[in-house]
């Protein structure tokens, strides 16, 4: 039998077709380890993983063309958050560096000063929509299913929720969000390529870590669109989903306390003086 067998080196995630000696027909997987000499296959459709050897001569490697790019992607997702954070400390330095300026700076040197940070945001807002660009394409696209025979389904009460959210977050002017940086970071890359994110103005962030930013109900719409879809994905992590899924959360928690906190009276309503999210479970500290 003549088959295309493995190269030399057998790599985890790699996809392959493999068929038995005796029956010709092939089913493909994907590498889940390798041990020494032998690789292990997880076959479509089934449970149980496959030990064999790499240079088993019913064994083919597939796809190399969609691995070999997803895995450019990744690199290249990885390069643009490098620079990324290296311009977020250049925003951080420059704003300093504003708020030590003496009194007596001119008018003009105050100007030149805003419209350099103005420029440096600017900047920061592309290089995270090509880290949100460069992840998107890392995930290779699912197979579509085949179409349903079964009856069509009563309304799923967790879209009906998301609706709602996206309703009520278009009813509000602005929010204010609290979570430390990372958090802050993972939400602008997972929704600034969405059609209605706006980047923050300003962004304060403490010694601890911790940011404060206002975001707009319009971009308060993109970021549950975008959260939302990430922890209904097959194909993201579990600790994606998760961190997706919290966040998602803790906007849908502040969102219906608006809605549960307007009461009509005399043709109006009052409302708290602003919409809070805060992402931070840890405990209050003890006052003596």
């Amino acid at each position: 039998m003549s088959t295309h067998t493995l190269p030399a080196k057998a790599e985890v995630g790699r996809r392959v077709a493999f068929s038995h000696i005796n029956d010709p027909k092939q089913t493909e997987g994907v590498i889940t380890r390798v041990v020494g000499p032998n690789i292990r296959v997880r076959l479509d459709g089934q449970r149980s993983n496959l030990q064999i050897r790499a240079d088993y001569e019913g064994i083919r490697v597939v796809v190399e063309t969609t691995l070999t790019a997803a895995q450019n992607a990744r690199d290249s997702a990885a390069a643009t958050h490098a620079r990324v954070d290296a311009m977020h400390t250049e925003l951080k330095t420059l704003r300093s560096d504003v708020q030590r300026q003496q009194p007596d700076r001119t008018e003009r040197d105050n100007t030149r000063l805003l419209a350099e940070f103005a420029s440096l945001r600017a900047a920061v807002e592309g290089w995270r929509a090509e880290v949100a660009s460069a992840r998107a394409a890392a995930v290779p696209a699912p197979e579509p299913e085949p179409a349903s025979t079964q009856p069509a389904q009563q309304a799923d009460p967790e879209n009906a929720d998301f609706e709602q959210l996206l309703t009520l977050a278009a009813g509000i002017a602005y929010a204010e969000i609290t979570c430390h940086r990372d958090h802050w970071d993972f939400l602008v890359a997972q929704s600034s390529s969405g059609q209605h994110f706006r980047l923050p103005g300003a962004v304060d962030e403490k010694d601890d870590g911790l940011i404060t930013a206002d975001v707009s109900g319009r971009t308060l719409i993109a970021v549950l669109d975008a959260l939302w879809k990430t922890q209904q994905s097959a194909t993201a992590d579990p600790g994606t989903r998760h961190l997706a899924a919290i966040i998602y959360k803790r906007i849908g928690q502040a969102l219906n306390a608006v809605a549960s906190d307007a009461t009509p009276t005399a043709g109006c309503t009052t409302r708290p003086d602003v919409t809070r999210i805060v992402i931070d479970d840890r405990p209050t500290a003890e006052t003596g």
